[in-house]
């Protein structure tokens, strides 16, 4: 027989009652009564016990909503019930007008929006698709990047068709200076935004060159080495405050040859049903070299003459013809220079790192599975997002006769273990998603 054993603080928690005091403060010590940053609860009740619990603790979406529950359904009874407590020998609950303000507003059990549609749907440990979609979604930014880097050796190459392959071990048809040839490509995950990926086949050195791909925060850098030239090559894509930056560097014989610096086109966002999949996004847009797209958005807020917040947003969206990849990154964090009294502190108030992938289950029948999984991130994001959404997969079908245009938040059906899809050969099963995508 398993044994399961629940956390001492979250037993506390759901004990709470007999509310004697209710205080919001704030863990910057931030002095105002219009903005809170990172919230936090001390709650003294039922004869003495307290609880003081701030938002970076894992357990504080749960613990603000008990202390709103509790709050709520004995504020009435303590002022209002004078068959229980005849004698007003029960005092009131000693709260102040600000954190009484908050509690009501329901601020505190707020989550964000980037991952609300999130809440309460059913979630998977792994994935449900399969390595050469993956693979498939990179294949753009892996064809521009090798024939960009290979001009620099003095050589044409010119990727033609799709990739082929399974396992991790893949081929593509290419002509190097004009003599078709097949180029194998060896693919290994590092994380779920990190690849590394062994390209041969281009010349007759037996050694494949290591070509590697990572989707950062706010960055995408790609690069490769090829030792049978000593030439070393790097292309970074940049969030700045303006539009992003995309630098070029090839380095011969430890000498840099090849320096190239600008600012990314700005670009209409064709595809704002699959930016605005699971919430309603607000980017700028511009368009990648090999016609991707990247939406960023940095939002500095004032709060006091040495406060403000800073908000990083990025979104990186790949279509292709019957299937998409979108990379997304959100922080928050709180800067205070140092004051008479203050010393200078800077604190993440929330992180999001998530990736949702869209492939075509069937042409015929015009249906997509929908992948969102919620990555570990590299700070602190909410309580609520560690326990509830990290490292956990959601899934969604669409059935719609007008490809990727006709994917929409409206046309999501959530589907889960319960739904008998167990396994990936399940998502293969024409007569079953169909059912799915149709509730029936």
């Amino acid at each position: 027989m398993q044994l399961y054993h629940m956390d001492f603080e979250l037993i506390e928690i759901y004990q709470l009652h007999n509310l004697e005091s209710v205080q919001l403060w704030d863990l910057t010590q931030i002095n105002s009564d219009k903005m809170t940053i990172i919230p936090a609860l001390l709650v003294v009740y039922d004869g003495g016990k307290y609880l003081n619990i701030s938002a970076k603790d894992p357990h504080f979406p749960i613990f603000a909503k008990k202390v709103v529950e509790v709050y709520n359904d004995e504020k009435n009874n303590i002022l209002e019930d004078g068959l229980t407590d005849p004698f007003h020998l029960r005092p009131n609950i000693d709260i102040d007008e600000h954190t009484k303000a908050v509690l009501e507003s329901g601020e505190l059990t707020a989550i964000n929006e980037i991952y609300r549609f999130y809440e309460n749907k059913a979630s998977y440990n792994g994935t449900l698709l399969f390595e050469i979609d993956e693979v498939k979604s990179l294949l753009p930014i892996i064809k521009y990047h090798l024939e960009k880097f290979y001009k620099s050796t003095n050589h044409t190459v010119v990727f033609q068709g799709d990739v082929n392959g399974y396992r991790s071990v893949y081929n593509i048809e290419a002509t190097v200076d004009g003599v078709a040839t097949t180029i194998p490509l060896v693919f290994n995950k590092d994380s779920e935004n990190d690849y590394t990926i062994l390209v041969g086949g281009i010349n007759t050195k037996p050694t494949p060159y290591e070509l590697h791909i990572s989707f950062k925060n706010t960055a995408i850098e790609v690069a490769m080495a090829i030792p049978l030239y000593n030439v070393t090559c790097y292309a970074t894509y940049e969030l700045t405050q303006g539009a992003p930056k995309m630098t070029y560097r090839v380095y011969k014989d430890g000498a840099i040859i090849i320096y190239e610096n600008q600012d990314l086109p700005t670009a209409n966002n064709q595809w704002s049903n699959l930016a605005d999949l699971d919430y309603d996004s607000h980017l700028s847009w511009y368009s990648l070299p090999w016609h991707a797209l990247y939406g960023v958005e940095n939002t500095i807020t004032d709060i006091s003459p040495t406060e403000k917040t800073v908000a990083v947003h990025s979104m990186y969206l790949e279509t292709l013809p019957s299937a998409f990849k979108r990379r997304e990154f959100y922080s928050q964090t709180y800067h205070r220079n140092k004051t008479a009294t203050l010393d200078a502190q800077a604190m993440c108030l929330d992180e999001v790192s998530k990736n949702i992938s869209g492939v075509c289950l069937s042409t015929e029948l015009g249906v997509y599975a929908i992948e969102t999984r919620f990555t570990e991130t590299p700070q602190e994001s909410s309580g609520y997002y560690q326990e509830q959404l990290k490292n956990r997969y959601f899934y969604h079908l669409v059935q719609t006769p007008n490809g990727l245009k006709g994917i929409t938040r409206a046309a999501l059906k959530s589907i889960s273990q319960t739904d008998n899809v167990l396994g990936a050969s399940d998502l293969l099963n024409k007569t079953k998603i169909l059912e799915l995508v149709k509730g029936e």
